[in-house]
């Protein structure tokens, strides 16, 4: 099965496409079950409750297409940065996967939307490597974070990746990060000023982002077998890590700044998810773009034999029956 998806012909978007469908059916089969412990806050553009309002089916669906455009956004940055030698679609694969251990991260539209402002900047970031003193990269990545913050005000924290982004791959110059923060401020003087054109006040505004920051919102309580995948999750990013500090020694300069990236990305939105009071699943979403290229990377390059295809196997039939949990609850 492993080589299967490690092809890079066209019926394999097919079968990724197929697969999303299966990720995304039980919402179909049996919303009511999955939506009743659905907790999530309003945002500034708040897409989810007004499509949640109209029809939860027309939820899903959005949430699907978007979903699956995300996916394919994150294989083409793959395609056209040559972040992994090998040529395949694994990237929108384990994108898909990633986000489906925990299954409320798939039909939050909000965070969905400003995922793909995020991939965009990181498409931009990525770029920048190898276009020196290119104010404008620093620009639209911190105008594109700046519009993500808009429909999910926690992505806000990617202007620090954007900060690291600055230190990696070019020189950290104080009208680089100056640069950044005005064109992050852009997007929201613009909503400011229409908002108090529309209300005549922008104290609602400001109270919004303040519960959005300071909040209290508990853990979420997972059952037994939510946690058993979850561990599953966990031992394969540590087997996908320990592969690549093996190996880094062997990787190019970009390739190891690159990492170094996604590594930061992965530490702080975690310490966001675990510091701030709002313990949202939803911010947890921003993990999957550096999750399915450390995947990636690992399952691009391991020998396609009994262990291989059982590590993937494993993984991606574990992430499927997760989705179908609802069924063996009483």
């Amino acid at each position: 099965m492993l080589a299967f998806y490690r092809n890079n012909q066209p019926f394999v978007i097919f079968s990724i496409v197929f697969t999303a469908f299966v990720l995304w059916a039980p919402y179909f089969i049996d919303s009511e079950v999955l939506l009743r412990d659905l907790t999530f806050q309003k945002q500034p553009l708040d897409i989810m409750s007004l499509v949640y309002s109209w029809n939860k089916y027309l939820l899903f669906a959005i949430s699907l297409i978007l979903c699956l455009f995300l996916a394919f956004q994150v294989s083409y940055i793959n395609l056209s940065q040559q972040l992994i030698e090998k040529r395949n679609y694994l990237p929108a694969l384990f994108f898909l996967l990633s986000m489906s251990w925990i299954p409320d991260l798939k039909i939050c539209v909000n965070s969905q939307i400003a995922l793909i402002f995020i991939a965009f900047a990181f498409n931009i970031m990525l770029s920048s490597y190898s276009q020196k003193n290119n104010l404008f990269a620093f620009f639209d990545s911190g105008l594109l974070i700046g519009l993500a913050s808009l429909f999910y005000f926690p992505f806000s924290v990617f202007l620090l990746v954007l900060g690291i982004a600055i230190v990696l791959f070019q020189m950290p110059a104080w009208r680089n990060f100056l640069t950044s923060i005005i064109a992050f401020l852009v997007p929201w003087l613009f909503y400011y000023g229409i908002y108090y054109f529309i209300n005549g006040s922008v104290r609602e505004l400001n109270q919004l982002i303040n519960n959005l920051l300071f909040s209290s919102q508990a853990f979420r309580d997972f059952n037994v077998l939510h946690w058993v995948f979850a561990g599953i999750s966990i031992f394969t990013i540590l087997l996908s890590s320990v592969h690549f500090i093996k190996n880094i020694n062997h990787m190019t300069v970009r390739g190891k700044r690159v990492f170094y990236l996604f590594l930061w990305t992965f530490i702080i939105l975690l310490v966001q998810y675990f510091v701030l009071p709002i313990h949202e699943n939803m911010i947890l979403l921003g993990l999957a773009i550096p999750l399915s290229f450390l995947f990636t990377l690992y399952f691009s390059v391991i020998k396609s034999d009994w262990k291989g295809n059982l590590i993937f196997n494993f993984y991606f039939f574990s992430i499927l029956i997760a989705q179908y949990l609802f069924v063996f609850k009483a």
